[in-house]
């Protein structure tokens, strides 16, 4: 994929830290187009859905030489969702917009009078800065896209820190652990858990999450110095999570 991006790109995402779709804190970096993303465009953007190439060739008819046209990753092994399966070989992915549009070509190609309707070799590349429209997904493929555990949209995407070029400090980014565990009442605060913040970010959330508030006064009381003789510290503060109420 180094081929559809500069290492400057690559530094500009590295010194932004807005998702490309939405404006929110983007914790990830597309491999597919070098822009950066927040967990719930990655989870939920059709811009952003990935598939197989096999499935792309079998939703999409396409041909083995559509097939070379199309931008291509290997996933690396490892764990993409709350599942937690493993996946062990290597996935040969494409998005799923870029099948959509080889096969509308192809199809526009067998049907033409004049066999050259395309500039030979073009390479079917979302350009950066284009915005595509986003194709609607085929029935077989809204079976594996769904409630935001599609491992293939995860496997395109790596974590990168934001740098403050000011200060020279890389930011990560942060969820709020009292919306994860907590009722998730929105007039209290509650914002989406699978949110990640920046530094600055979580700072201005905490001031209106309540049970942060609540949680930063009574949370003391459940740090035992002397270790687990007196019982689990962390699992008694779990259970105050799991029985609260406003």
């Amino acid at each position: 994929m180094a081929i559809h991006f500069t290492a400057q790109n690559i530094f500009d995402a590295l010194c932004t830290q807005a998702c490309r779709g939405c404006g929110q804190f983007g914790p990830f970096l597309d491999l597919f187009t070098g822009y950066r993303h927040c967990i719930t465009c990655v989870a939920y953007s059709d811009n952003l859905l990935s598939i197989t190439t096999s499935s792309a060739k079998r939703e999409f008819g396409l041909s083995s030489k559509s097939i070379r046209t199309l931008p291509k990753l290997l996933s690396i092994p490892g764990q993409y969702t709350e599942s937690e399966r493993t996946y062990q070989r290597r996935i040969s992915l494409v998005r799923m917009h870029s099948a959509a549009a080889a096969g509308s070509m192809q199809q526009e190609d067998s049907n033409a009078s004049c066999p050259r309707t395309r500039p030979p070799g073009r390479r079917l590349v979302q350009q950066r800065g284009q915005r595509l429209q986003p194709p609607v997904p085929h029935r077989a493929l809204r079976q594996i896209d769904h409630h935001g555990q599609n491992p293939y949209r995860y496997m395109a995407m790596i974590r990168l820190p934001f740098l403050d070029r000011r200060t020279g400090s890389l930011d990560w980014g942060v969820s709020c652990q009292a919306c994860r565990l907590a009722p998730r009442d929105e007039r209290r605060g509650y914002y989406n858990w699978n949110t990640v913040y920046s530094a600055a970010g979580y700072m201005e959330h905490f001031q209106k999450c309540e049970v942060s508030q609540i949680g930063r006064k009574v949370v003391p009381g459940y740090i035992n110095p002397l270790g687990n003789k007196y019982g689990s510290s962390d699992a008694k503060f779990l259970g105050f999570l799991s029985n609260f109420k406003f």
